[in-house]
């Protein structure tokens, strides 16, 4: 566990400790961490830092009643539509998600459940583009608008390697793909046609803008945790003297608990339409309208001037170069708040690093001072 013995002359602080949980996080084995931090004798271990294990304790124990209790409500809901289904074995503890098999069969019916648990489902899914799902992918990941995000997998494929799985990915119409068409379902390959148009015409107009919004997901676009919102906010030292600005708002819960929380003034950058309402909506319904503005259209074009605190929390293939782009962006004083429970990307030097836990949910909070 520990890079150092720990003895009665050096026991581990506060902040050896969250190194220790930090690589925990990222290598999926916070369990088994804390397990070994508990055992160590009292006098190997600062207070505040067994009393920060224990807290870590208590997350998981959370998040993982309630995942169970979110993958049985889906087992109900399917076993009353006859559908029958059987849980997976669960991943790591220390994420709100699930999967659940399902017969290739009953995909449709299993979605209409989905969608009726609170389940973005991608208004997509015509005869053909569900037959080509069924045969082209083996699953599908959906993600729960709830405070926690829980993201919930339907599986009726094989497992494939991690390899073969991102080549079959690559090679299978997406949802931008099924959103262009419906055709009849048995002209289902149609969509083999349609992808290779239709990612040259989002090269060709707008580059790698365009082709990134034909990738984009709304039923796996995970939101953060709603708990773990204000200990990040406070963790970038955000004041009322402060603009945060969100790319890619979602439901504007990060924007909302800014000005709510912080009295800060925030701008929200959201690309899709139908998020874009709902986030106008909370705001709306927050009484912070006069605080936080939600601007519908792409983030990475989106001007920063006004910003003091920047926060983003997007897939590590986009984060680089959205990273590069702000910080040359942004005046002197100002932050860059990131989190995310996987590694950074290779050339990522954040100047704070800290593990963050809620009640049911936890994240690494990275923090870049310009």
């Amino acid at each position: 566990m520990a890079d150092r013995p720990a003895g009665p002359f050096a026991p581990l602080s506060k902040a050896e400790v969250q190194d220790h949980l930090i690589k925990a996080i990222h290598d999926h084995r916070l369990e088994k961490e804390v397990e070994m931090l508990l055992a160590l004798p009292p006098a190997a271990i600062v207070d505040d830092a067994r009393a920060s294990a224990l807290t870590v304790v208590a997350t998981l124990a959370m998040i993982a009643s309630e995942t169970q209790q979110a993958q049985q409500a889906i087992i109900r809901h399917l076993a009353a539509m006859e559908v029958s289904a059987q849980p997976e074995q669960a991943g790591s503890a220390q994420f709100q998600m699930f999967t659940q098999r399902i017969p290739a069969d009953r995909i449709e019916t299993a979605l209409q459940a989905a969608a009726a648990e609170g389940y973005a489902v991608p208004n997509v899914f015509g005869p053909a583009a569900l037959r080509a799902l069924r045969y082209t992918h083996g699953e599908i990941a959906l993600m729960k608008r709830d405070a926690v995000t829980t993201r919930m997998t339907l599986r009726w494929g094989r497992v494939l390697p991690r390899a073969m799985a991102r080549i079959r990915r690559g090679l299978s119409p997406g949802l931008a793909d099924f959103a262009a068409a419906s055709p009849p379902a048995w002209l289902w390959p149609t969509y083999f046609a349609i992808k290779p148009v239709r990612v040259v015409r989002d090269i060709m107009r707008g580059g790698g803008r365009q082709a990134a919004r034909g990738r984009y997901d709304p039923g796996i676009n995970l939101g953060t945790p709603l708990p773990l919102v204000a200990p990040l906010l406070k963790v970038a030292g955000v004041t009322e003297a402060d603009t945060l600005f969100d790319f890619g708002c979602g439901d504007g819960r990060i924007v909302t608990e800014a000005a709510q929380s912080r009295n800060c003034a925030a701008i929200g950058v959201e690309q899709d339409s139908s998020l874009a309402e709902i986030s106008r909506a909370a705001v709306q319904a927050a009484g912070v309208s006069d605080r936080v503005r939600i601007i519908t259209g792409d983030a990475a074009a989106a001007d920063i001037a006004e910003a003091t605190v920047v926060f983003l929390f997007h897939p590590m293939t986009a984060l680089k170069p959205l990273l590069d782009r702000v910080r040359t962006e942004l005046r002197p004083g100002a932050r860059i708040l990131v989190h995310e429970q996987s590694p950074l990307a290779p050339g990522l030097h954040p100047d704070l690093s800290v593990p963050v836990f809620a009640a049911n949910a936890l994240t690494v909070a990275h923090i870049w001072y310009c």
